[in-house]
Protein backbone atom coordinates (compact mmCIF):
# COMPACT_ATOMS: atom_id res chain seq x y z
CA UNK A 1 0.00 0.00 0.00
CA UNK A 2 1.40 3.31 -0.87
CA UNK A 3 -0.29 6.72 -0.76
CA UNK A 4 -0.16 8.66 -3.28
CA UNK A 5 1.73 12.07 -3.14
CA UNK A 6 1.25 11.77 0.65
CA UNK A 7 3.12 15.08 2.31
CA UNK A 8 1.24 17.26 -0.52
CA UNK A 9 -2.31 15.63 0.06
CA UNK A 10 -2.09 15.87 3.85
CA UNK A 11 -1.59 19.75 2.85
CA UNK A 12 -4.31 19.93 0.06
CA UNK A 13 -6.76 18.84 3.32
CA UNK A 14 -6.77 21.83 4.08
CA UNK A 15 -6.36 23.90 1.39
CA UNK A 16 -8.51 22.32 -1.23
CA UNK A 17 -8.24 25.32 -3.38
CA UNK A 18 -5.21 24.04 -4.63
CA UNK A 19 -6.38 20.91 -6.14
CA UNK A 20 -5.36 20.21 -9.67
CA UNK A 21 -2.42 22.82 -9.37
CA UNK A 22 1.25 22.42 -8.82
CA UNK A 23 1.99 21.97 -5.72
CA UNK A 24 5.28 20.73 -3.82
CA UNK A 25 6.27 20.48 0.25
CA UNK A 26 9.96 21.29 0.60
CA UNK A 27 12.56 23.12 2.03
CA UNK A 28 12.75 27.05 1.08
CA UNK A 29 15.33 27.56 -2.29
CA UNK A 30 16.93 30.63 -0.21
CA UNK A 31 17.63 28.16 2.26
CA UNK A 32 18.96 25.51 -0.51
CA UNK A 33 15.89 23.58 0.18
CA UNK A 34 14.80 20.40 -1.65
CA UNK A 35 11.82 18.99 -2.91
CA UNK A 36 10.09 16.11 -0.45
CA UNK A 37 7.18 15.20 -2.77
CA UNK A 38 5.41 16.95 -5.29
CA UNK A 39 1.68 17.06 -7.03
CA UNK A 40 1.12 15.15 -10.44
CA UNK A 41 0.71 18.69 -11.64
CA UNK A 42 4.35 19.39 -10.91
CA UNK A 43 5.82 16.58 -12.09
CA UNK A 44 4.53 16.96 -15.19
CA UNK A 45 5.84 20.35 -15.41
CA UNK A 46 9.61 18.44 -14.02
CA UNK A 47 9.23 19.00 -10.62
CA UNK A 48 10.06 15.82 -8.40
CA UNK A 49 11.62 14.47 -4.97
CA UNK A 50 15.30 15.23 -4.18
CA UNK A 51 15.08 17.91 -6.98
CA UNK A 52 16.64 21.55 -5.41
CA UNK A 53 13.55 23.84 -4.58
CA UNK A 54 15.57 26.67 -6.63
CA UNK A 55 15.48 24.55 -9.47
CA UNK A 56 11.90 23.63 -9.03
CA UNK A 57 10.40 26.93 -8.95
CA UNK A 58 12.68 27.20 -12.17
CA UNK A 59 11.06 24.71 -14.17
CA UNK A 60 7.38 25.37 -12.65
CA UNK A 61 7.20 29.35 -11.92
CA UNK A 62 3.85 29.10 -10.79
CA UNK A 63 4.34 25.55 -8.37
CA UNK A 64 2.94 26.58 -5.14
CA UNK A 65 5.80 25.54 -2.32
CA UNK A 66 4.65 24.39 0.58
CA UNK A 67 6.83 23.93 3.96
CA UNK A 68 6.82 20.67 5.90
CA UNK A 69 4.32 20.18 8.55
CA UNK A 70 5.55 16.81 9.95
CA UNK A 71 3.60 16.58 13.17
CA UNK A 72 0.22 16.39 10.26
CA UNK A 73 2.14 14.10 8.32
CA UNK A 74 3.20 11.42 11.87
CA UNK A 75 -0.69 11.61 13.09
CA UNK A 76 -1.93 10.72 9.61
CA UNK A 77 0.44 7.95 8.82
CA UNK A 78 -0.72 7.17 12.71
CA UNK A 79 -4.57 6.54 11.50
CA UNK A 80 -2.87 4.98 8.07
CA UNK A 81 -1.05 2.34 9.80
CA UNK A 82 -3.74 1.46 12.79
CA UNK A 83 -6.05 0.32 9.15
CA UNK A 84 -3.07 -1.57 8.07
CA UNK A 85 -3.00 -3.46 11.69
CA UNK A 86 -6.94 -4.10 11.63
CA UNK A 87 -6.24 -6.04 8.56
CA UNK A 88 -2.86 -7.31 8.81
CA UNK A 89 -1.19 -9.80 11.66
CA UNK A 90 2.20 -8.57 9.40
CA UNK A 91 3.52 -5.36 8.54
CA UNK A 92 6.55 -3.95 7.13
CA UNK A 93 6.36 0.43 7.19
CA UNK A 94 8.39 1.74 4.52
CA UNK A 95 8.83 5.35 5.81
CA UNK A 96 5.37 7.38 6.77
CA UNK A 97 3.35 6.97 3.74
CA UNK A 98 4.15 3.23 2.39
CA UNK A 99 3.71 -0.48 3.80
CA UNK A 100 3.76 -3.89 3.18
CA UNK A 101 0.79 -6.28 4.28
CA UNK A 102 1.29 -10.24 4.24
CA UNK A 103 -1.79 -11.60 3.11
CA UNK A 104 -0.41 -14.75 2.38
CA UNK A 105 -2.85 -16.65 4.83
CA UNK A 106 -5.65 -15.26 2.23
CA UNK A 107 -6.48 -16.29 -1.49
CA UNK A 108 -5.95 -13.88 -3.97
CA UNK A 109 -9.88 -13.11 -4.38
CA UNK A 110 -9.57 -12.85 -0.21
CA UNK A 111 -6.78 -10.29 -0.46
CA UNK A 112 -7.98 -8.77 -3.04
CA UNK A 113 -11.19 -7.57 -0.91
CA UNK A 114 -9.13 -7.03 1.88
CA UNK A 115 -7.09 -4.70 -0.25
CA UNK A 116 -10.39 -3.11 -1.34
CA UNK A 117 -11.40 -2.23 1.90
CA UNK A 118 -8.25 -1.08 3.53
CA UNK A 119 -8.08 1.69 0.53
CA UNK A 120 -11.82 2.81 1.51
CA UNK A 121 -10.72 2.70 5.10
CA UNK A 122 -8.36 4.83 4.65
CA UNK A 123 -10.06 7.60 2.63
CA UNK A 124 -13.40 7.23 5.03
CA UNK A 125 -10.61 7.58 7.68
CA UNK A 126 -8.35 10.53 6.65
CA UNK A 127 -10.04 11.76 3.19
CA UNK A 128 -6.55 10.80 1.62
CA UNK A 129 -5.63 7.82 -1.17
CA UNK A 130 -4.36 4.70 -1.19
CA UNK A 131 -2.69 2.93 -4.40
CA UNK A 132 -2.51 -0.64 -3.57
CA UNK A 133 -0.46 -3.53 -5.73
CA UNK A 134 -1.30 -7.19 -4.79
CA UNK A 135 1.13 -9.85 -6.23
CA UNK A 136 3.02 -12.76 -5.10
CA UNK A 137 5.83 -11.15 -3.30
CA UNK A 138 7.04 -7.51 -2.02
CA UNK A 139 8.91 -6.75 -5.68
CA UNK A 140 6.24 -6.98 -7.57
CA UNK A 141 4.25 -6.00 -4.87
CA UNK A 142 6.01 -2.84 -5.03
CA UNK A 143 5.56 -2.16 -8.99
CA UNK A 144 1.96 -3.40 -9.44
CA UNK A 145 1.53 -0.80 -6.52
CA UNK A 146 2.80 1.64 -8.89
CA UNK A 147 0.83 0.00 -11.91
CA UNK A 148 -2.18 2.30 -11.78
CA UNK A 149 -1.61 5.55 -9.91
CA UNK A 150 -3.36 7.31 -8.69
CA UNK A 151 -5.70 5.95 -6.38
CA UNK A 152 -4.80 2.43 -8.17
CA UNK A 153 -5.35 -1.14 -7.74
CA UNK A 154 -3.50 -3.17 -9.89
CA UNK A 155 -3.58 -7.64 -9.13
CA UNK A 156 -0.83 -9.35 -10.12
CA UNK A 157 -1.63 -13.64 -10.15
CA UNK A 158 0.83 -16.00 -10.03
CA UNK A 159 0.61 -17.31 -13.65
CA UNK A 160 0.56 -13.44 -14.83
CA UNK A 161 4.33 -13.01 -13.80
CA UNK A 162 6.67 -14.55 -16.43
CA UNK A 163 4.72 -12.10 -18.86
CA UNK A 164 4.54 -9.06 -16.44
CA UNK A 165 8.16 -8.91 -15.34
CA UNK A 166 9.30 -9.66 -19.39
CA UNK A 167 9.05 -6.10 -20.19
CA UNK A 168 9.93 -4.32 -17.04
CA UNK A 169 12.96 -1.84 -17.43
CA UNK A 170 15.96 -3.56 -15.66
CA UNK A 171 15.85 -0.05 -13.46
CA UNK A 172 12.94 -1.28 -11.89
CA UNK A 173 15.22 -4.49 -9.90
CA UNK A 174 15.62 -3.72 -6.32
CA UNK A 175 19.05 -2.48 -6.26
CA UNK A 176 19.58 -1.44 -9.66
CA UNK A 177 20.33 2.17 -9.41
CA UNK A 178 21.97 4.80 -12.05
CA UNK A 179 25.28 3.03 -11.94
CA UNK A 180 24.22 -0.80 -12.42
CA UNK A 181 21.54 0.71 -14.69
CA UNK A 182 24.03 2.22 -16.87
CA UNK A 183 26.43 -1.17 -17.21
CA UNK A 184 23.34 -3.19 -18.27
CA UNK A 185 22.86 -1.10 -20.89
CA UNK A 186 26.06 -1.06 -22.08
CA UNK A 187 26.06 -4.81 -21.90
CA UNK A 188 22.35 -4.77 -24.41
CA UNK A 189 20.34 -5.43 -21.76
CA UNK A 190 17.05 -3.04 -21.23
CA UNK A 191 14.49 -5.09 -20.04
CA UNK A 192 14.48 -8.07 -17.10
CA UNK A 193 13.66 -10.44 -20.12
CA UNK A 194 16.62 -9.09 -21.64
CA UNK A 195 18.56 -10.74 -18.56
CA UNK A 196 16.46 -14.06 -18.80
CA UNK A 197 17.82 -14.61 -21.91
CA UNK A 198 21.57 -13.96 -21.02
CA UNK A 199 21.25 -16.32 -18.25
CA UNK A 200 22.71 -16.67 -14.62
CA UNK A 201 26.15 -17.50 -15.56
CA UNK A 202 26.24 -14.20 -17.57
CA UNK A 203 24.97 -12.05 -14.69
CA UNK A 204 27.59 -13.58 -12.24
CA UNK A 205 30.32 -13.28 -14.90
CA UNK A 206 29.87 -9.59 -14.75
CA UNK A 207 28.24 -9.03 -11.29
CA UNK A 208 29.40 -11.79 -8.68
CA UNK A 209 27.21 -12.52 -6.49
CA UNK A 210 24.41 -9.70 -6.78
CA UNK A 211 24.04 -11.51 -10.23
CA UNK A 212 22.73 -13.99 -8.54
CA UNK A 213 20.26 -12.21 -6.72
CA UNK A 214 19.63 -10.65 -10.34
CA UNK A 215 18.99 -13.65 -11.93
CA UNK A 216 16.11 -14.34 -9.19
CA UNK A 217 14.59 -11.10 -9.53
CA UNK A 218 14.35 -10.73 -13.49
CA UNK A 219 12.46 -14.25 -13.25
CA UNK A 220 9.57 -12.57 -10.90
CA UNK A 221 11.62 -14.32 -7.82
CA UNK A 222 11.73 -12.65 -4.31
CA UNK A 223 12.82 -14.95 -1.52
CA UNK A 224 13.54 -11.70 1.20
CA UNK A 225 10.87 -11.50 4.28
CA UNK A 226 10.56 -8.15 4.69
CA UNK A 227 8.77 -8.62 7.69
CA UNK A 228 11.77 -9.55 9.76
CA UNK A 229 13.34 -6.24 10.84
CA UNK A 230 16.83 -6.38 9.02
CA UNK A 231 19.58 -4.87 10.50
CA UNK A 232 20.84 -1.57 10.27
CA UNK A 233 23.60 -0.95 7.44
CA UNK A 234 24.96 1.97 8.11
CA UNK A 235 24.54 5.70 10.24
CA UNK A 236 25.23 8.78 8.59
CA UNK A 237 24.23 12.21 9.04
CA UNK A 238 24.60 15.35 6.26
CA UNK A 239 23.71 18.95 6.78
CA UNK A 240 22.80 21.54 3.56
CA UNK A 241 24.86 25.25 4.15
CA UNK A 242 22.68 27.79 2.89
CA UNK A 243 26.05 29.27 1.50
CA UNK A 244 28.86 27.64 0.13
CA UNK A 245 32.10 25.98 1.59
CA UNK A 246 34.84 27.60 -0.49
CA UNK A 247 37.72 27.03 1.95
CA UNK A 248 39.49 24.64 3.51
CA UNK A 249 39.44 25.93 7.04
CA UNK A 250 35.50 25.92 6.23
CA UNK A 251 35.39 22.54 5.46
CA UNK A 252 37.41 21.39 8.38
CA UNK A 253 35.42 22.84 11.03
CA UNK A 254 31.90 22.02 9.25
CA UNK A 255 33.43 18.36 8.95
CA UNK A 256 34.54 17.98 12.90
CA UNK A 257 31.24 19.66 13.99
CA UNK A 258 29.21 17.17 11.78
CA UNK A 259 31.67 14.41 13.29
CA UNK A 260 30.69 15.58 16.75
CA UNK A 261 26.89 15.41 15.78
CA UNK A 262 27.97 11.49 14.89
CA UNK A 263 29.63 9.83 17.56
CA UNK A 264 26.66 11.26 19.71
CA UNK A 265 24.25 9.75 17.43
CA UNK A 266 26.55 6.59 17.00
CA UNK A 267 26.65 5.89 20.65
CA UNK A 268 23.40 6.55 21.02
CA UNK A 269 22.20 4.18 18.51
CA UNK A 270 24.13 1.31 20.50
CA UNK A 271 22.78 2.23 23.32
CA UNK A 272 19.20 1.85 22.13
CA UNK A 273 19.80 -0.82 19.99
CA UNK A 274 22.28 -3.02 21.84
CA UNK A 275 23.81 -3.61 17.98
CA UNK A 276 27.29 -5.07 18.59
CA UNK A 277 28.45 -5.21 15.04
CA UNK A 278 31.52 -3.34 14.55
CA UNK A 279 31.88 -0.58 11.74
CA UNK A 280 33.61 -1.17 8.20
CA UNK A 281 34.46 2.08 7.10
CA UNK A 282 33.20 5.38 8.00
CA UNK A 283 33.41 8.15 5.36
CA UNK A 284 32.65 11.43 4.58
CA UNK A 285 30.05 12.93 1.78
CA UNK A 286 30.66 16.36 -0.35
CA UNK A 287 28.15 17.48 -2.96
CA UNK A 288 29.50 20.33 -4.73
CA UNK A 289 27.40 23.33 -6.28
CA UNK A 290 26.90 21.83 -9.37
CA UNK A 291 24.65 18.90 -7.36
CA UNK A 292 27.84 16.55 -7.94
CA UNK A 293 28.55 14.36 -5.02
CA UNK A 294 31.23 12.41 -3.74
CA UNK A 295 32.72 10.01 -1.03
CA UNK A 296 35.59 9.44 0.62
CA UNK A 297 36.10 6.43 2.93
CA UNK A 298 38.61 4.55 4.54
CA UNK A 299 38.35 1.46 6.71
CA UNK A 300 37.56 1.45 10.29
CA UNK A 301 39.57 -0.05 12.80
CA UNK A 302 39.34 -0.04 16.83
CA UNK A 303 42.64 2.44 16.83
CA UNK A 304 42.18 4.85 14.97
CA UNK A 305 41.09 8.24 16.45
CA UNK A 306 37.46 9.55 14.80
CA UNK A 307 38.14 13.07 14.51
CA UNK A 308 41.67 12.97 12.60
CA UNK A 309 40.12 10.71 10.44
CA UNK A 310 37.59 13.11 9.12
CA UNK A 311 39.62 15.79 9.90
CA UNK A 312 42.54 14.10 7.37
CA UNK A 313 39.60 13.08 4.56
CA UNK A 314 38.35 16.34 3.97
CA UNK A 315 41.86 17.56 3.69
CA UNK A 316 42.61 14.62 1.18
CA UNK A 317 39.00 15.91 -0.72
CA UNK A 318 40.13 19.72 -0.51
CA UNK A 319 43.61 18.56 -2.01
CA UNK A 320 41.39 16.30 -4.99
CA UNK A 321 39.03 18.92 -5.64
CA UNK A 322 40.56 22.02 -4.87
CA UNK A 323 38.80 25.87 -5.10
CA UNK A 324 35.20 23.66 -5.26
CA UNK A 325 32.25 25.14 -3.53
CA UNK A 326 30.75 22.40 -1.06
CA UNK A 327 26.69 23.01 -0.82
CA UNK A 328 26.72 20.13 1.56
CA UNK A 329 28.57 17.31 3.81
CA UNK A 330 28.30 14.47 5.37
CA UNK A 331 29.98 11.88 7.44
CA UNK A 332 28.88 8.39 8.55
CA UNK A 333 29.97 4.48 8.70
CA UNK A 334 28.80 1.48 7.76
CA UNK A 335 28.14 -1.80 10.16
CA UNK A 336 30.02 -5.26 8.79
CA UNK A 337 27.19 -6.99 6.99
CA UNK A 338 27.53 -10.57 5.18
CA UNK A 339 24.61 -9.05 2.72
CA UNK A 340 24.94 -9.32 -1.12
CA UNK A 341 25.04 -5.43 -2.35
CA UNK A 342 24.36 -4.56 -5.83
CA UNK A 343 26.93 -1.90 -7.70
CA UNK A 344 25.23 1.18 -6.71
CA UNK A 345 25.28 0.60 -3.17
CA UNK A 346 29.00 -0.35 -3.15
CA UNK A 347 30.53 2.26 -5.28
CA UNK A 348 30.93 5.27 -3.28
CA UNK A 349 33.06 3.26 -0.86
CA UNK A 350 34.46 1.34 -3.70
CA UNK A 351 35.48 4.10 -6.16
CA UNK A 352 37.09 6.72 -3.41
CA UNK A 353 38.52 4.17 -0.80
CA UNK A 354 41.55 5.45 0.61
CA UNK A 355 44.45 4.19 2.59
CA UNK A 356 44.79 5.39 6.35
CA UNK A 357 48.18 7.07 5.42
CA UNK A 358 48.96 8.63 8.57
CA UNK A 359 48.97 6.09 11.14
CA UNK A 360 47.18 4.51 13.74
CA UNK A 361 46.41 6.91 16.58
CA UNK A 362 44.60 6.51 20.16
CA UNK A 363 40.79 5.42 19.36
CA UNK A 364 37.83 8.25 20.45
CA UNK A 365 35.23 6.57 22.74
CA UNK A 366 32.35 6.01 21.00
Amino acid sequence: MDMDCFFVACELLSRPYLAGKPVAVGGRPEERGVISTASYEARRAGVHSALSSKIALQRCPNLVLLNHNFSKYEAMSNIIHEVFAQHAERVSSVGLDEAYLDFSHLSFEEATTVAQNIKLQIFQKTRLVASAGLAPNPYLAKIASDWKKPNGFFVLHPHEVEKFVEQLPVRTLPGVGEVTEARLLSLGAKTTGDLRRQGESWLTQHFGRYGEVLWELCRGVDSRDIFTQGARRSLSIEHTFIQDLKTAPEWEMAILDLAQDWKERLAQYRLDSEDPRPLKNIFIKLKFSDFKSHTLAVPFTDTIDLNSTFLKLIQEAFLKWPGRAVRLLGVGGHFVSEEVESEDEEEEEQQLLLPLLWGRVLADAV
